[in-house]
């Protein structure tokens, strides 16, 4: 939001919305949702899926590169 110069106020030292009671929520409130034992699976699997496909990138261009 701006404000215009002719307005007479300064901007810059707006101090913006008055200051009220902080809001502090638990750290279990603040998720969307429980992570579920799937989580693990996801994890797991993209990793060694990672693993693989760098290996067979790896494999790939050695065996091209000892057949030149």
């Amino acid at each position: 939001m701006s404000t215009s110069v002719s307005s007479g106020t300064d901007a810059s030292r707006d101090s913006g919305p008055a200051r009220g009671k902080p809001v502090v929520i638990s750290g279990n409130d603040a998720r969307q949702g429980a992570p579920g034992h799937e989580l693990l699976y996801v994890l797991g699997f993209g990793t060694t899926g990672a693993i693989f496909a760098v290996a067979a990138v790896l494999a790939y261009f050695e065996l091209f590169r000892a057949w030149s």
